[in-house]
């Protein structure tokens, strides 16, 4: 798909994301922040999305995802076993950003933004049942829900216009499930350690963990599964 049909593919789900956090009203018990945090990701979604343009300015990206990652890892008080963990998960983002066709890099990180962008939606903005409350109070049923169907739809027009097949539709479609997992993992260890962020490099997002956590094992899997399809 040429770059400017994927954009304007992009900026349609998230814009629409955009317009409903203006006329929908925050949830109870939601930060009053949340609408900035909310305006932010969306500032840093443009940006790596934009670098996905070349394989140098996507390098970039990636190794200042690296970098802060690493850093924020070692931050940890925990088990050794946590930054191990991590620290695994980011070298097989370097190789997939190093390794894998751009346009498989923009796909993978479309899906991923889509759901995790509105996952943010549902959460924040409707629904009050938890999906997760001992381990991430701020999930919601709502909030899946809403990020599942924002990447059926997402996909099912990528690969209309990408005229893919059911094949490969299926295991784009499927990457809402890394995502998903990647998300609650840093999740988990987060609570192990006893923290609410990572770090404070990236304003009100948790650190670059909590903000990329979806991609990098997202990214990690792909490159690990993909020789199979």
């Amino acid at each position: 798909m040429p770059l400017g049909q994927t954009e304007i593919l992009l900026h349609t789900f998230l814009l629409a994301g955009v317009i409903l956090s203006f006329i929908l009203p925050l949830k109870s018990g939601t930060k009053k922040d949340g609408r900035r945090k909310f305006y932010f990701y969306y500032l840093i979604i443009q940006l790596v999305f934009l670098s996905t343009v070349h394989r140098v300015s996507f390098m970039v990206v990636a190794c200042i995802i690296m970098v802060a990652g690493i850093f924020e890892a070692f931050k940890l008080k925990g088990n050794w076993l946590d930054k191990a963990g991590i620290l695994f998960f980011i070298i097989l983002f370097i190789l997939f950003s190093l390794k894998t066709p751009l346009d498989q890099v923009r796909m993978l990180y479309l899906v991923v933004v889509v759901f995790d962008y509105w996952s943010e939606v549902g959460g924040r903005f409707w629904g009050t049942r938890k999906l997760l409350p001992d381990l991430s109070p701020g999930k919601t049923i709502n909030g899946l829900l809403s990020g599942i169907t924002a990447v059926f739809l997402f996909t099912i027009t990528y690969s209309r216009l990408y005229k893919l097949n059911l094949s490969t539709w299926l295991p784009i479609f499927m990457l809402w499930t890394t995502a998903f997992t990647g998300d609650v993992l840093a999740s988990w260890i987060k609570r192990r350690n006893g923290i609410k962020d990572y770090s404070s490099l990236l304003p009100a997002q948790g650190g670059f963990l909590d903000r990329f956590d979806s991609l990098i094992f997202s990214a990690a899997t792909w490159l690990l599964i993909s020789p199979l399809f």
